[in-house]
């Protein structure tokens, strides 16, 4: 069995200049490591990303494992991304075009959340040029009384400890895709 290390980087750097300010300049608001490990041959992989925020703290989005059966079925536990909205699972620059969260997802539809569960996944490319894939996750709920208009809905992930209301959540995402990586529809289910 071969092992396949990879760890990248990704910084987010943003230049604050307010009109009649002193001072202005740039601000390190995100940096990320990511890393995958593929721990026997192509069947099973760790994933996981830690990040530093606005250099007051740090998160883990997600942690897991993948277990690798085919293109069409596998499986992922640990820490995983809810596959709700497009900008949950791929939101960091190359994926999105934007340089910043849109307030949609700052304040409605939770970002960058991850939750611990089990996941089932795959890719069907019967239908060349077009391919489906999916992702269904089991995971806890989101938190009572987390939401709050002027705050965001930050609140609302449980995080990673436990279970704060004993519920649980399936959600999900269905994409249809030109062989060109083009995305033509996307459906989400949660």
């Amino acid at each position: 069995a071969v092992s396949e290390e990879k760890f990248h980087h990704i910084k987010e750097l943003t230049l604050e200049e307010k009109e009649g300010a002193e001072q202005g300049g740039f601000d390190l608001s995100r940096l990320a490591l990511q890393f995958r490990s593929s721990l026997a041959s192509d069947w099973l992989t760790l994933r996981g990303e830690v990040d530093l925020e606005k250099q007051e703290r740090i998160e883990i989005p997600y942690t897991h494992l993948i277990f690798s059966w085919n293109s069409w079925m596998n499986f992922k536990t640990g820490v995983i991304l809810v596959p709700f909205g497009h900008f949950n699972t791929a939101y960091f620059p190359p994926a999105q075009e934007m340089t910043a969260i849109p307030l949609v997802n700052q304040y409605i539809i939770p970002t960058i959340w991850g939750e611990p569960g089990i996941s089932i996944f795959g890719k069907l490319q019967e239908f060349s040029p077009l391919s489906l894939s999916y992702e269904i996750l089991l995971s806890n709920g989101l938190g009572e009384g987390g939401f709050n208009v002027q705050e965001g809905n930050k609140n609302a992930r449980p995080g990673l400890h436990k279970d704060n209301n004993n519920s649980k959540q399936v959600s999900g995402r269905l994409e249809l895709n030109l062989d060109t990586s083009m995305q033509i529809l996307a459906f989400e289910i949660g």
